[in-house]
């Protein structure tokens, strides 16, 4: 068989996994940390924020008539369409490379993120956590002035 320029073979070349196996890893990883980071934005009363110039949110979902009601955390993107000016998707960073209608609901289209996007927000992780310990103590410091200046209401 004809070796490259690296010395391995084509089947040696072809063979190889690694990227398949750290691409699993990487999914197990982004969808952990994105449910940590859906709940605390959730109990700090947080929708959305932008960190590294990708708007992360958490999107609220509604299926089967809205019997359930459920939320992911989610890349926000623009899509341009040159008829209509464009729309925005969600892709979410719990389903990473997965794509399915939550509760067999057709109108309730989960479309996951891809690789990129999930190494794009795990490189963006220790910055997205200091965003909301930053946002936290903003809140706690409001929360406790408004307490201080009504206690003697």
């Amino acid at each position: 068989m004809k070796k490259t320029m690296t010395n391995k073979s084509i089947d040696e070349i072809l063979n190889r996994d690694d990227y398949t196996r750290l691409t699993k890893a990487l999914k197990n990883r982004t969808e952990e940390i994105a449910v940590k980071v859906r709940r605390k934005m959730n109990d700090l009363d947080l929708d959305e924020m932008i960190i590294n110039g990708f708007k992360i949110v958490v999107k609220k979902y509604s299926a089967d008539h809205g019997q359930y009601h459920f939320d992911n955390l989610s890349i926000k993107q623009y899509c341009p369409v040159d008829y209509d000016g464009g729309y925005y998707e969600y892709l979410s960073l719990e389903d990473i490379n997965e794509s399915y209608y939550a509760y067999d609901d057709f109108k309730c289209k989960i479309e996951g993120a891809s690789n990129k996007q999930a190494l794009k927000f795990l490189n963006a992780a220790k910055k997205i956590f200091e965003y909301l310990d930053d946002t936290e103590s903003e809140q706690v410091n409001d929360v406790n002035k408004a307490l201080e200046e009504t206690k003697d209401m």
